[in-house]
């Protein structure tokens, strides 16, 4: 799936946030708890809309926008001097599908352990007594050796 948008999905995006209600209100200082609070309205929303103060000193409507795209990640789709309306992108991962992700990727890096394991086991029997060396070709080790000498793709489950 392509992480940018398209014209006609930007339009239906704006369109539906120009309806939406606000979610927050924003100032122009400390966008960390904005932008955590952003997070968790995305677990359930496309979109994110904020309510820009007016009137207020200080208050820069582009520099908020910039600062929040780039704190949350998000694809921004709307601003005017009211509102600032966040995609939250297709790449958008939610809190319970990363947990999960992660727990798959630790069950599966325990099994590659035991089969490794085991396989060294079985090449060591094998072997004849006085020739214990183990066979460093085809191991995990030196799997994960060559991928950090050569700079492959990490295996961190990411498609």
């Amino acid at each position: 799936m392509k992480s940018n948008l398209t014209n006609a999905e930007m339009t239906n995006l704006r369109k539906i946030g120009k309806t939406r209600p606000c979610h927050f209100v924003g100032r122009n200082k400390n966008h960390q708890g904005l932008a955590a609070a952003i997070l968790k309205i995305w677990e359930k929303s496309l979109i994110a809309k904020i309510a820009v103060k007016r009137g207020i000193q200080n208050t820069n409507n582009k520099l908020m926008a910039n600062e929040i795209k780039t704190v949350t990640g998000g694809v921004l789709l709307l601003r005017n001097n009211y509102y600032i309306v966040i995609y939250r992108g297709k790449v958008f991962l939610p809190s319970s599908v990363a947990a999960t992700l992660a727990e798959r990727q630790e069950l599966t890096k325990e099994i590659q352990g035991v089969e490794e394991r085991v396989r060294n086991r079985d090449i060591g029997a094998t072997q004849p007594v006085e020739d214990k060396v183990p066979a460093e070709a085809g191991t995990l080790d030196e799997f994960y050796e060559a991928q950090a000498r050569w700079g492959g793709k990490d295996n961190s489950g990411s498609c």
